[in-house]
């Protein structure tokens, strides 16, 4: 699909936008990197990439959750326990896994969830250009898996991965469909998007993975894909919101303030096309605001299942939402 002056003018908006407020951190560290490839000397430790030594357990300077018992039960009944220390790699691959279902198209604050998505997808690539690691890209929708790049040059990967993740799957795109001409990794025609997504990832070691989705109806299967991936990989959920979801606008007005009365609101799904009105009473707002709460408490119950780091992104954010990102980008676990 040719790019829409609309999809040209949010590109843009986007790019501008993840290049003027940089992210003062690179990927998986907490100091800001001076210069590109100036990555500190490798660390060792329980976790990492590849094997760095095997030493006997040490209760002073070990913890018991780092025992190898794979290795240790190795060691031909000499009942000796071993510690296996891993070093991180100079350079790493990471990947972004965005989605671009029909509900990442809503917002009411400062933008749209899709366009959200877009510049938290842009900061974490922006953040591995520093330490010149390589970044792969997938976007997924509820159906479908719409564009697959395997890691490569972070430099590189800044600008078609803004592009992908608002363009795939667009309401622009849905209503100009071009039918798909390949099947890309994972394809299965009885997998959601999701599972796709989680199935494309299973070729590679161990990486940090950044998923960005507002995580609506998870089926079991997903929540399964989540799971399983979380056990490997080092995945970290960014879920994102709109104010509109959690809570119904408060009217204003006499009646509002005597009575509680406020009006119709009229609510639209973005799935199946159906709207609903209802009557902005006080006691309306907090049973919408409680389901909201009953799913975010179901998806972050989810997240710690899967092991995997987490933290909530709202449209109105902007800026606020930096630390939030740093926090993951250091791969601060919960």
């Amino acid at each position: 699909m040719e790019l829409t002056p609309i999809i040209k003018a949010q590109i843009d908006e986007v790019l501008k936008w993840v290049v003027a407020h940089p992210i003062k951190c690179g990927l998986r560290t907490t100091s800001s990197i001076i210069a590109a490839g100036e990555r500190r000397s490798t660390s060792k430790g329980p976790d990492g990439f590849s094997i760095a030594e095997t030493k006997d357990y040490d209760p002073t300077e070990d913890e018991v959750r780092d025992i190898d018992w794979v290795a240790s039960a190795k060691e031909d009944g000499a009942r000796t326990l071993l510690v296996t220390h891993y070093e991180e790699p100079r350079d790493i691959k990471c990947f972004v896994v965005i989605d671009a279902s029909v509900t990442m198209d809503f917002g009411t604050q400062r933008t749209l969830k899709r366009l959200l998505a877009a510049e938290l997808a842009g900061s974490v690539v922006l953040s591995a250009s520093k330490t010149v690691d390589r970044v792969g890209t997938i976007v997924f929708s509820e159906k479908e898996l719409h564009f697959f790049q395997r890691p490569r040059g972070a430099k590189s990967m800044l600008y078609p991965t803004i592009v992908s993740a608002i363009k795939s799957n667009s309401m622009e795109s849905r209503l100009n469909p071009k039918p798909a001409t390949t099947k890309r990794p994972g394809f299965s025609e009885n997998l959601t998007g999701f599972q796709m997504a989680m199935n494309a990832l299973k070729a590679y070691s161990p990486s940090p993975v950044f998923i960005i989705s507002d995580f609506s109806k998870m089926s079991d299967g997903d929540k399964a894909a989540l799971k399983k991936m979380g056990s490997y990989h080092q995945i970290s959920c960014l879920f994102v919101q709109d104010k509109r979801e959690r809570e119904l606008p408060e009217p204003t007005g006499f009646l509002w303030g005597l009575f509680g009365w406020g009006g119709f609101y009229h609510l639209f799904d973005m799935r199946t096309g159906d709207k609903k009105s209802i009557w902005l009473s006080k006691k309306n707002r907090h049973a919408y605001a409680a389901d909201f709460e009953t799913h975010r408490q179901a998806t972050l119950k989810t997240f710690r299942s899967a092991q995997c780091a987490f933290e909530e992104f709202s449209t109105e954010e902007g800026l606020a939402a930096h630390p939030k990102l740093i926090k993951l980008l250091s791969n601060n676990r919960r």
